[in-house]
């Protein structure tokens, strides 16, 4: 009786077949490989190893300034997400500032006596009132400013830094 009348030993057969068969496979890519390296010559071997290595390197370089690129952008847009809460909130701060002065000012005329006593407290709340949207328009320009700044400031940074390099 064979080793192939049994199924254990059928087995064994086609793994030993198998086996024999992937080392033929890797001596013949093996042989070939040597083959096809020796036909190279050595300086254009040379040449190409130094290219792939500059390659990688520039690769290298080109992925670690993307990098840093993607995170000035990622900061800019906090810094201005930031800003527009400020602005935001220094907006209804003035429009709150602004709607208690109207109030009071209503309440104030109406207290007065006579027209000549009603023009005056207008012309004196128009005056204010100027002066108060005056400031508060060198505010929001001053906040503008700021917020500006504070978002261009990581992309130029990053710009700097890229020059630099």
């Amino acid at each position: 009786m064979t080793s192939s009348d049994s199924p254990e030993g059928a087995i064994e057969e086609a793994k030993d077949a198998v086996a024999e068969t992937v080392e033929t496979a890797e001596k013949a890519a093996s042989d070939f490989s040597n083959d096809f390296t020796a036909a190279i010559p050595e300086g254009f071997r040379d040449m190409a190893e130094k290219a792939i290595a500059q390659s990688r390197e520039n690769y290298e370089k080109a992925k670690d300034a993307m990098e840093d690129t993607v995170q000035a952008f990622e900061k800019s847009f906090d810094a201005y997400g930031q800003g527009a809460s400020a602005f935001s909130q220094k907006l209804f701060e003035m429009a709150q500032t602004n709607m208690n002065t109207s109030f009071a000012f209503a309440k104030q005329l109406s207290e007065a006596k006579d027209f000549g006593e009603f023009a005056k407290m207008q012309q004196a709340f128009m005056q204010k009132q100027m002066e108060t949207f005056s400031d508060q328009a060198g505010e929001i320009r001053t906040l503008s400013a700021k917020i500006a700044e504070d978002a261009s400031a990581p992309i130029k940074s990053q710009f700097d830094r890229a020059l630099a390099k």
